[in-house]
């Protein structure tokens, strides 16, 4: 039936009402010429409807192509796929239905060129299974799908239950934490834009954003702790908490990823929120990176009441609560904030500046209880459920080879030059199942439905005698014949054409260990740890003296003494602050300029008396400075946010320009 199909008949327009009411009054007696004239039913509809003795209406139009046993099996078939990572687009759908009714010798009427079915098909399936949508995929990586397996689950969920027996944690004192990244630049939410149109912009800051840690926690029962901001810059500036969410604390790092020592300060920060002690201690889940654990760290949560507990490596999707309800709606509100930002401070870039105040509207609007209560539900942390993954859930990492009952059939050379892989063979292994049919006590037809095939050919396992040579193919077509009693239909299943894959395996050792669930809190830890940070001091010893005894032969070389040498300032160029050029003209000024100096820009050699305008610290050797082309105060290379010195005007110059020309 075409998508555009208009009725072109009157047939069958009553109700089930009104036959249902037609069948009530011909069993109280009236006629059924009559009873059909009245409720313009024809009589010869209203006789079938009795002696079939129901009441409901009939399809009108061509049948399916497959009946209801055939797509039940590839709507199944295409919700295994889809669970184990592996789903189908509606064309490959498309293709396969064509390929299993041309295999089968399912009468259709297919596009024969293109060798796939019809738009109208596939709406129609979906139409009549209405479990299949289509929808967008998540990408998820071959590290999580291989380190989700039942194992790794039920070790997790075995330190759970441990932690929880021994301490009974109330939802209140259970928390979990996890780090996510932030950028200057959004994604766009779609808009409105002219029909058939090939590209469509919108605003954004920067081509590439520099991406800003956030470190959030939430509680079972829907409390959250005040974030973590980590940005990538060497000092931090107060301008960067502008407007931030209340109680949030604010760091800098190199990189802008959370280490060792910035974890440290947030757990110093996570205790004072929860006021945790020995006698009154919270549980802390959190994920198994290298930055979680410390000799420093696990002295201070022992002491503090803090008990850590980690889930499996690369199973974050799947048990991590904020990775399930709460980064991915915070991360959409961002994105909004940031193009209605954009909208209404036109001309204007997104700064690190500006991220503290539009992450907070973001925060306070997905941080809500409902988002972390289900979060732990949805995770099995809280309420505690060691089952809340079924064997499906396994289903790639663990998938067991279901044992087919298989014959082997001969088919015919029309039937061969139809395929594309399978079609090609002259011989096929095809699944038969037997339903609803008695058991045959000593047939031949029995025993090839419940016998496991031998190595030998399936058709001499069935024989009382080994045939003679020449004979197997006639004895197979007669084997075929006999069996056609019990076996009506002999079908290749859509596994065969879409085979599900395999499970996982080992593909050998890998040059690190294999972490796991751990307590990272328990007593037998310690011992690791200390381990862990002597052989750190060492490595770290090892690589001073190297240096040493690197510059010590370098110095006996050229026969001077051992001693480190002092780098001027790179880019204290007092004369800067007289000069205005773009960098297209960067050919064009002479560089003898920039390093020309006057008496009113005599500035100290090593930096010691010059107080940075950004972080308000003083100069050091072999530093980077910037000064400002307006008020001529200098700034660390760092705290500028500035690529290079050329045109360099600092924040509240920038800020007061803005107002005038608003003005």
């Amino acid at each position: 039936m075409p998508r555009t199909y208009v009725r072109k008949t009157e047939k069958a327009q009553w109700t089930e009402n009104e036959l249902e009411a037609a069948i009530t009054a011909i069993q109280s007696g009236r006629k059924i010429r009559e009873v059909g004239r009245s409720f313009n039913i024809p009589e010869s509809t209203l006789r079938d409807k009795l002696k079939i003795n129901i009441n409901t209406k009939g399809k009108l139009g061509r049948k399916p192509v497959f009946n209801d046993e055939q797509e039940t099996a590839i709507a199944s078939h295409v919700i295994k796929l889809a669970n184990i990572f592996f789903g189908i687009t509606p064309a490959e759908l498309r293709r396969l239905a064509y390929q299993f009714a041309d295999v089968n010798k399912i009468k259709h009427r297919f596009d024969q060129e293109k060798k796939m079915a019809g738009q109208d098909w596939l709406e129609l399936f979906l139409k009549r299974h209405p479990e299949i949508s289509l929808r967008k995929p998540e990408g998820t990586s071959q590290n999580r799908i291989s380190a989700f397996n039942k194992p790794e689950v039920e070790r997790f969920f075995n330190n759970l239950l441990a932690v929880m027996e021994k301490y009974k944690f109330s939802e209140s004192k259970i928390y979990n934490v996890d780090e996510t990244g932030i950028s200057t630049v959004q994604k766009p939410a779609k808009i409105l834009a002219p029909k058939g149109q090939k590209q469509v912009g919108s605003v954004i800051s920067w081509e590439r954003g520099k991406n800003v840690t956030v470190v959030c926690a939430v509680s079972a029962s829907g409390q959250f702790v005040s974030p973590m901001f980590i940005f990538p810059r060497a000092r931090m500036n107060p301008q960067l908490m502008r407007d931030g969410p209340i109680g949030a604390v604010y760091r800098c790092s190199k990189n802008g990823w959370i280490n060792e020592e910035l974890f440290f300060d947030w757990i110093k920060h996570f205790h004072q929120h929860v006021k945790s002690s020995e006698k009154d201690p919270v549980l802390l889940i959190l994920d198994n990176h290298g930055s979680h654990i410390s000799l420093e760290i696990y002295a201070y949560c022992r002491s503090n009441g803090i008990v850590m507990v980690s889930l499996p490596p690369h199973t974050s999707h799947r048990l991590q609560p904020l990775d399930l309800t709460f980064f991915g709606p915070l991360k959409n509100a961002l994105n909004r904030e940031c193009d209605l930002y954009l909208r209404n401070h036109p001309h204007e870039k997104i700064t690190h500046y500006e991220l503290a105040s539009i992450f907070n509207k973001a925060y306070l609007r997905v941080a809500t209880m409902d988002k972390g209560i289900s979060g732990f539900r949805a995770a099995g942390i809280w309420p505690t459920d060691p089952d809340k993954f079924s064997e499906d859930d396994f289903s790639l990492t663990g998938q067991p080879e279901v044992p087919d009952i298989q014959i082997d059939i001969n088919l015919n050379e029309t039937h061969v030059s139809n395929r594309d892989n399978i079609m090609e063979q002259s011989t096929a292994t095809v699944e038969v199942e037997q339903k609803n049919k008695p058991q045959l006590e000593t047939s031949r037809c029995s025993e090839a439905l419940h016998r496991t095939p031998p190595k030998k050919t399936k058709w001499e396992s069935h024989q009382e005698a080994e045939p003679q040579p020449g004979t197997s193919g006639s004895n197979k077509r007669q084997f075929t014949s006999s069996c056609s009693n019990v076996l009506p239909s002999l079908q290749i299943p859509i596994e065969k054409l879409a085979p599900l894959p395999g499970p996982i395996g080992n593909k050998g050792s890998k040059s690190r260990a294999k972490q796991h669930s751990e307590i990272f809190t328990s007593t037998p830890l310690k011992t690791q740890l200390e381990i862990k940070q002597e052989k750190r001091n060492l490595k770290k010893k090892n690589e001073e003296s190297t240096k040493s005894g690197t510059r010590k032969r370098k110095a006996e070389k050229v026969g001077k003494p051992v001693t480190k040498a002092k780098k001027r300032p790179l880019s204290k160029k007092p004369g800067l602050r007289n000069l205005h050029f773009d960098d297209s003209d960067s050919e064009s000024y002479d560089e003898s300029q920039l390093c020309d100096d006057d008496e009113l820009d005599d500035v100290d050699p090593s930096g010691d008396n010059e107080e940075c305008l950004v972080c308000g610290e003083f100069g050091r050797d072999n530093e980077i400075w910037y000064r400002c082309v307006m008020c001529s105060n200098w700034a660390h290379s760092e705290c500028s946010g500035w690529e290079s010195a050329v045109n360099y005007t600092c924040d509240m110059c920038a800020n007061a320009e803005k107002k005038k020309d608003r003005k």
